[in-house]
């Protein structure tokens, strides 16, 4: 009687955990504190852990290689942590990087097949795109148009890549349809967003998949790469006026001139990363930056411009400053371990996880350059959650076709 009970049990809590993990997109993108899904996440899966304990398949070595990336990531952070004596909410986001594993563990075994994945997400980019417009032209938003328009920007640009990828490879014209319009409006909201990061992000990313993509000769690549950003410039004309302002502004900065813009203090601010470093190559410590940059400026090796910024503005160069060597090194390898993970199931398999997991590393890669991508929970929550399920449905992919 025990056992139907657990069974019954099992099988309920199983189908509760696909569909959470099905609109997991939606949730994450257009819906009010979605990222709280994580949590229902996190506890079913430590309940599915515990009742199917042994009936859980080994780990891959793919599988054991990336909890363990993530496992020493967190082990540096909470390293300095203690050194530093730092504020408990320091240790709060790179948590996040222990607590999705249980889902990885569980996922492996359980979860269904891709599909649903895949138009959950295009629906999420329709609807943020949606939003996004109604956000605009109703006049209610603020600043660029988003209460947190860099997150949105990023995972919109991503979504909205699968998007383009998806309409491209579709034989099936209505399904082809249903993709373009989630690009179209994915593209929408990346520009509304006024995140011009994301803009060339978006633009590297999608020509490097269209390179992958064995679907298409160079010619056509090329063909359609110079159309595509004829109609950006023509459609968007505040591209063209950001891109001649960025180049401008970098030519200012080497002059000598004009240092008072956001491309100056950026330059400023990797300058005084460098300074910092030199002196402290074992790291200063979580939010310790503000401090020894402001140490700078008094000596007057640093431009006062920067004195309102508290952190370097790029997740590469703050994992070096805060936590040295080993912060470059942990922070490094959670995003290449992922990438040859994805790049090598992608010449094996050339399924679409694996084509999703390239477009959604790929872009973290490139932001963790000019970005904080591991400052916040939402971007943790959904780098480390996105990681973990996307690993689990090549793995079932993998299952399928051996």
């Amino acid at each position: 009687m025990n056992f139907v009970i657990i069974s019954s049990l099992r099988a309920h809590l199983e189908k509760i955990f696909n569909i959470l993990i099905v609109i997991f997109p939606i949730a994450f993108l257009a819906i009010p504190n979605g990222d709280r899904l994580l949590i229902i996440l996190f506890l079913l899966s430590i309940i599915l852990l515990i009742i199917n304990f042994n009936k859980i398949p080994p780990l891959e070595y793919s599988e054991k290689l990336l909890s363990s990336t993530f496992i020493f990531y967190f082990l540096v952070q909470l390293i300095y942590f203690f050194i530093y004596d730092a504020d408990f909410r320091e240790i709060d986001t790179p948590s996040r990087f222990i607590l999705v594993l249980p889902i990885l563990y569980v996922a492996r075994g359980i979860i269904f097949k891709y599909t649903l994945f895949g138009f959950a997400l295009n629906i999420a980019i329709i609807l943020a795109g949606l939003i996004a417009v109604y956000q605009i032209f109703s006049g209610r938003y603020e600043s660029s148009g988003f209460i947190d328009s860099g997150n949105f920007s990023l995972i919109t640009s991503i979504f909205a890549s699968f998007a383009l990828w998806k309409a491209l490879i579709s034989d099936n014209k209505k399904i082809r349809y249903f993709y373009i319009l989630g690009f179209i409006l994915g593209l929408l909201a990346i520009i509304f967003s006024g995140i011009r990061t994301t803009w060339v992000i978006f633009l590297i990313v999608n020509l490097i998949i269209l390179f992958l993509n064995k679907n298409y000769s160079y010619k056509k690549i090329i063909a359609a790469s110079i159309l595509f950003l004829i109609t950006i410039y023509s459609i968007f004309p505040n591209i063209h006026i950001e891109t001649e302002r960025l180049i401008v502004n970098t030519k200012d900065y080497f002059h000598g001139k004009n240092l008072d813009t956001s491309t100056g203090h950026r330059f400023e601010l990797y300058k005084a990363s460098y300074l910092i470093f030199i002196n402290n190559p074992m790291g200063v410590g979580e939010n310790n930056f503000k401090i020894y940059k402001d140490n700078l400026i008094k000596d007057g090796l640093i431009n006062k411009y920067i004195l309102h910024h508290i952190n370097p503005h790029s997740e590469i160069i703050a994992s070096l400053i805060e936590q040295g060597i080993l912060g470059l090194i942990s922070t490094v390898l959670t995003l290449i371990i992922p990438f040859l993970f994805f790049y090598d199931n992608h010449k094996r398999y050339l399924c679409e996880e694996s084509m999703l997991g390239l477009i959604f590393i790929s872009h973290f890669m490139l932001f963790a350059i000019t970005s904080g991508i591991f400052d916040h929970q939402v971007s943790t929550l959904f780098f480390t959650s996105l990681t973990v399920i996307i690993y689990s449905y090549i793995s079932v992919r993998k299952k399928g076709l051996n």
